[in-house]
């Protein structure tokens, strides 16, 4: 699943805005570039649901840095602590589609038991080549 502008909706154009607040802790870096921010409630909804029903983990994977991650964690804490099992941060030289493929060799999955959740039509083109099943936000809000 991903984060920006897919769970968090921005009302701002970060760009680079979160830069100047990587030295900050967590729930500073938090405040500063996600104040603005605001929660997809239809998505959490449909994502709540899907992970009830079918007793499914979902993830956040990120192409942010761990320091950027650990803010991300904290806007999910306080506005959907029960959506997440695991956060993931992807570096820059992999793609989220090979971090899913990682994860489920190492937990024993098979690939094609996964919903990939992403607002960029890349990664999702990566995943669907990988035979990872990806949709987009939207797809989930109207099922």
């Amino acid at each position: 699943m991903d984060f920006d502008d897919t769970l968090c909706v921005h009302t701002e154009y970060l760009n680079n805005k979160y830069k100047q607040f990587l030295f900050c802790d967590p729930e500073t870096m938090c405040e500063k570039i996600y104040r603005s921010s605001l929660v997809n409630h239809i998505l959490l909804t449909k994502l709540t649901q899907l992970k009830n029903e079918y007793n499914a983990h979902v993830i956040l994977i990120s192409s942010a840095n761990s320091l950027l991650l650990d803010a991300k964690k904290h806007w999910c804490m306080q506005h959907c602590p029960d959506l997440f099992d695991q956060f993931i941060s992807s570096s820059i030289e992999l793609t989220k589609a090979n971090i899913i493929l990682s994860y489920c060799t190492h937990e024993h999955l098979n690939e094609r038991e996964v919903l990939f959740v992403d607002d960029s039509w890349r990664e999702r083109e990566q995943a669907l080549h990988m035979n990872i099943h990806a949709v987009t936000p939207q797809e989930i809000m109207l099922s």
